[in-house]
């Protein structure tokens, strides 16, 4: 992986460390780390797995003038419709709105922002804003949506709905809005119990396919769920064993939660969204994976406020041990499944302002 990569990450590492221990948000050396990923990732040059796919979309608008995307998305082609390499444009302007809204989602909710910048480099930056960027991007909207959850509920939905127009799936972040019912993890968890006795695949075919307006995403759901590619059942792992420990654990944690912040107790009860979607799906790979994405994003703030409100300095430290062994992993992983596809697309940066 390229250098300046392995750079960050123990930038990162260091610095939430200091974090951690001094408990003092570093406002101009947070924002200087994102400005860097930002500008890593809007210029980039032939990098990340996507790129090609993202380029050739904009192509096909700029030749053809009209293309089957959602609204949103489109007109930010739109934008850069009369420039000669108008895509490069397209990829900084869809890089800031993601990075920017998340990053401000980051410092105004964490307690230990860097601590959790780490955790989005390890999860969202390769895969999400130098990868699948425009349903990243609705990711992104949905989780600042969440700053008006308690102030204005009308916002707040509105800005689901404009993730909708960049990726359809961000309809399932409309579940969110439940959020804060009393028990609601207790109810959703015999709603999955029952689900799975009954026949959850049958249930959410005939939701899908009959009740749902849209034909978009009827249509989109059965060309995956019928896809080679992507339909197959999602075997038992590693990940899905490490989902049922951190579900445990966060148990264990949201009480806490619920008397220390509010915040943190909507962002855990977001977070086990992710892990009922995750396993609800499990008949499809890229429905579990693809889906939970909206909920899990709120990992980032949960993992870091933990080890804020630890009250014990041995519980504190070893917390914070295991939390950077797990980035550390994620990190590793991220070459491994790049390197698995036959080519490693973060080896070679290339950014626009050097070729």
């Amino acid at each position: 992986m390229f250098i300046i990569y392995d750079i960050i990450l123990i930038l990162l590492t260091l610095i939430s460390v200091i974090e951690v221990f001094f408990i003092k948000k570093q406002k101009i050396i947070f924002f200087l780390l994102i400005s860097i990923l930002f500008f890593l990732c809007g210029f980039r040059y032939n990098v990340g797995p996507d790129y090609k796919s993202y380029k050739d979309i904009f192509l096909y608008i700029q030749n053809n003038g009209s293309s089957q995307l959602e609204l949103f998305f489109y007109y930010i082609n739109i934008l850069y419709i009369k420039y000669k390499n108008g895509y490069i444009g397209v990829f900084a302007t869809i890089a800031f709105l993601s990075i920017f809204l998340k990053s401000l989602t980051i410092y105004q909710t964490s307690r230990l922002p860097t601590t959790s910048l780490l955790f989005y480099y390890v999860t969202c930056y390769f895969n999400g804003d130098n990868g699948q960027i425009r349903q990243n991007l609705s990711i992104s909207l949905c989780f600042y949506s969440t700053k008006y959850f308690f102030k204005n509920k009308i916002i707040f939905i509105l800005l689901i709905l404009l993730a909708t127009m960049l990726h359809d799936t961000a309809f399932i972040f409309l579940l969110s809005l439940f959020a804060q019912i009393n028990y609601i993890i207790l109810i959703v968890f015999i709603f999955f119990v029952l689900f799975y006795i009954v026949g959850i695949k049958n249930i959410i075919n005939h939701f899908i396919l009959n009740l749902i307006p849209y034909s978009s995403i009827r249509y989109k759901y059965l060309e995956y769920l019928n896809s080679i590619k992507y339909g197959q059942y999602l075997p038992y792992t590693y990940g899905k064993l490490s989902k049922i420990v951190i579900f445990i654990f966060l148990l264990t944690q949201i009480s806490k939660f619920k008397k220390k912040c509010k915040v943190s107790y909507l962002f855990s009860n977001l977070y086990f969204f992710s892990i009922f979607i995750y396993f609800i799906f499990d008949f499809n790979e890229i429905f579990a994976t693809r889906l939970n994405l909206y909920y899990k994003i709120y990992e980032i703030i949960i993992f870091p406020n933990i080890i804020y409100f630890e009250s014990s300095k041995y519980k504190k430290i070893l917390y914070l041990f295991l939390y950077l062994i797990y980035c550390i992993l994620l990190y590793i992983n991220i070459y491994k499944v790049n390197s698995s596809l036959g080519k490693n697309y973060f080896s070679n940066y290339q950014n626009y302002f050097f070729i």
